[in-house]
């Protein structure tokens, strides 16, 4: 009879290991989208055009923000996926948004703490420095995908959610 107590004890454990494994979050896929997108902007149609900075620095971000987000549950990839997930739109300016150029580089939905997994975020790649400045156009959909996966700025020099941008230089979590 001792076998029946550490057989109790082991289902015990599967239990709670099976419940553990069921509470875990879900992952989140981000898409990298570069080919441009029609989106609805205050009831209209408008045009975001597709990246231009080309294929080597379109792969250069693609790295970068895969490096970026590496430690979490996070699938970065730039071939639309099936199912739930955030769409980064790579393209355009800030101003066929209503937005100004001189001031944003990129924008995401935000509710505080909350995911929303079939968000779509802009990040403006003809603005600022432009679309060959791969560092930028890595901290820039990072910023925007955290918006969209719960979380705010911070007064954090060199944080990719920093207020302070890159004058710290290059930003990371």
């Amino acid at each position: 009879m001792p076998h029946s107590g550490a057989f109790v004890l082991a289902a015990g454990l599967l239990t709670v290991l099976t419940s553990v494994a069921d509470a875990a979050p879900r992952p989140v896929t981000v898409f990298l989208e570069r080919n441009g997108r029609v989106v609805d902007h205050e009831g209209e149609q408008v045009e975001i055009p597709r990246y231009g900075g080309g294929d080597a620095a379109w792969g250069k971000v693609v790295t970068c923000v895969k490096a970026q987000f590496a430690p979490f549950q996070l699938d970065v990839v730039d071939r639309e996926p099936t199912g739930e997930h955030i769409t980064a739109v790579v393209g355009g300016l800030a101003s066929q948004l209503g937005l100004d150029d001189r001031s944003t580089n990129g924008v995401g939905p935000y509710m505080p703490g909350r995911i929303q997994r079939t968000a779509t975020v802009h990040i403006f790649s003809r603005v600022g420095t432009g679309e060959r400045d791969t560092q930028s156009l890595c901290a820039v959909p990072v910023d925007a995908v955290s918006h969209a996966l719960g979380l705010d700025q911070v007064f954090r020099c060199g944080d990719v959610m920093s207020y302070y941008g890159d004058r710290c230089g290059a930003r990371k979590f």
